[in-house]
């Protein structure tokens, strides 16, 4: 049977897991990830469900939770930013180049 505690400490190493991922850019790695937490918050709300004396320290858990995913939120911003400054340079070459190619042909 799955426990609260086992639950956190699942939900902790997805974290630490996802963290690294990120860190490395391996991001179909890290889908992958996202969907097993996915899973583990659906456990942890059936579990409440079914167990409703454990709603207080799930709260808890919650909130820590609630803090991770603001931590995962940021990290995927910045490389949201990250990835649309290399597309845009990528754009901003392929107009340079057409413009080069262009003015080339006309002299």
């Amino acid at each position: 049977m799955t426990t609260l505690a086992s639950l956190q400490q699942a939900l902790t190493e997805n974290y630490e897991q996802l963290q690294y991922l990120l860190a490395r850019k391996s991001y179909d790695d890290a889908l992958v990830c996202m969907d097993y937490r996915i899973s583990l918050i659906d456990r942890l709300l059936y579990l409440v469900e079914s167990e409703p004396s454990l709603k207080q320290d799930a709260t808890l858990l919650a909130t820590l939770l609630f803090q991770q995913e603001e931590s995962m939120k940021k990290v995927a911003s910045d490389h949201h930013q990250l990835i649309f400054n290399k597309l845009s340079a990528i754009g901003l070459a392929s107009k340079a180049k057409r413009i080069y190619s262009a003015n080339r042909k006309e002299l």
